[in-house]
């Protein structure tokens, strides 16, 4: 009993900082409230924290997955926490987060209870002192009775026994109605419960294959290659940061499916390409990345209707080394069968890539703002959007060229629906499909979900 009250007092002194709480949980919480405040991204913001940079790699990785990992859950853990809070009590802000935050670690991570618990009512000390013992009994009762109904639920899903939606909502604390319309729902969830895996990709614009893999590896990031070529996982991610790769676009933090999407564009020597929703430019590197590997480069013209994305991309394309051949516009993709159209725009192209916008569901574990944010009626305003585009990008396709669709989404209404909907209609039947479009999941310890389809127009 003494060795083990010693070892207790050991890791509580370890866990906990200046302030009551660690400092990496205390950075964690600070951020949910600056994403609660000013309705941010959760990457963008911890990107943004000084106070992030003070933390070394353990620190850091631990305060990022609390973050994104409640966020994640939030609505879950909305019930898990207001379950157990007397009935009619209203609670700050700033003491929900910190709750949610606790109650995620609880229920989410291996740190042992007694530390998180402790952790936890140090933090919402520090926001409402009164509170401390109403957060004890409260992440108390996580533990002793939402705890192992998620450990049951785990347990089964980890068997491969079938699973009823409310316990895959356990597992992976996304809302029932999402997992649902989702296939592979089991695979999803269980996805949920770890990070997802970082991978790159070679800037060919600027390094060869050997290059790059010797970049990653004297940046101490442990590169293992994957089956799309100039891929990598990184083993140790924490330290892409710091590494200044990505700020110089030496390399391209990207999804190995997402990668895969890419690689699926047939590309030829002299084609031109329109690229619709280019974003911030990442597809556009990996096309011409691509070529560059059997090569040559193509000609891309990338459109975007946010301007802003429209101006990161173009300095991205500078920093790339793809100026040269890649250009980016603010233009609505929904008007490419305007009559009258921005010259540039105003042709017909060998390949038109459209990367459609969507509800991102097969990258719910790298924008955890998704699950709790997002409706089923977004679903439906999305479909027509995506329609609507694919359309409009299909007439700027040559006869004999290619029209690729493409999203991260998992749902068969924004992938399967999409594309049956346009070839049924006037424009589309003048293409068929050229190969059997590519659909892949999230899995734990996997990359994320896409779909592509590829078609080719006849006529």
């Amino acid at each position: 009993m003494v060795g083990w009250l010693a070892q207790r007092r050991e890791c509580m002194g370890a866990c906990v900082g200046v302030s009551g709480a660690s400092v990496s949980r205390r950075v964690a919480c600070n951020a949910l409230g600056v994403v609660r405040r000013r309705k941010a991204h959760a990457r963008d913001t911890l990107r943004g924290m000084p106070a992030m940079e003070g933390l070394d790699s353990r620190d850091r990785a631990l305060a990022t997955r609390l973050v994104l990992g409640t966020i994640g859950a939030a609505g879950f853990l909305d019930e898990c926490v207001l379950g157990h809070v007397r009935h009619g009590a209203k609670l700050e802000p700033k003491v929900l987060d910190a709750l949610r935050l606790a109650a995620y670690e609880i229920l989410f991570l291996d740190t042992p209870s007694y530390v998180v618990v402790n952790e936890g009512v140090e933090l919402v000390r520090s926001a409402r002192p009164r509170a401390a013992g109403m957060a004890n009994a409260v992440l108390r009762r996580i533990d002793q009775e939402d705890l192992p109904r998620r450990r049951a639920a785990l347990r089964k899903a980890r068997e491969e026994r079938e699973c009823s939606l409310e316990e895959l909502a356990l597992v992976s604390g996304y809302p029932a109605w999402l997992l649902e319309r989702m296939g592979e729902a089991r695979d999803i969830a269980l996805s949920a419960t770890e990070a997802a895996p970082l991978y790159v990709a070679q800037n060919a614009a600027l390094y060869d294959l050997a290059q790059t893999k010797s970049l990653l590896q004297k940046a101490g990031l442990a590169p293992v290659e994957q089956d799309v070529p100039g891929s990598y996982m990184l083993k140790n991610p924490g330290m892409l940061s710091a590494s200044g790769l990505v700020e110089s676009a030496s390399v391209i933090p990207a999804d190995v499916s997402a990668q895969r999407v890419a690689s699926h564009v047939p590309l030829e020597r002299g084609a031109r390409v329109l690229e619709v929703g280019q974003g911030r430019g990442t597809k556009s590197i990996l096309l011409e990345s691509n070529a560059l590997r059997s090569g040559f480069k193509v000609r891309i013209e990338g459109i975007d209707s946010m301007g802003f994305k429209a101006r990161v991309a173009s300095n991205r394309m500078q920093c790339a080394g793809l100026s040269d051949v890649v250009t980016c516009h603010e233009f609505d993709g929904r008007m490419l069968d305007s009559p009258k159209l921005p010259k540039p725009l105003d042709d017909l192209f060998d390949v038109v890539f459209v990367d459609a916008p969507c509800s991102g569901t097969g990258t719910m574990r790298r924008h955890p703002e998704i699950p709790w944010t997002i409706e089923p009626q977004d679903i439906d305003e999305l479909k027509h959007t995506q329609l609507a585009i694919l359309r409009a990008a299909a007439a700027r396709v040559r006869k004999g060229g290619f029209l690729c669709y493409a999203t991260c989404s998992v749902l068969r209404e924004e992938n399967d629906d999409v594309v049956r909907s346009f070839l049924a209609a006037k424009l589309g039947s003048s293409f068929a499909w050229e190969s059997e479009p590519i659909r892949t999941f999230p899995a734990l310890d996997g990359p994320d979900g896409h779909f592509a389809a590829l078609l080719r127009r006849i006529a």
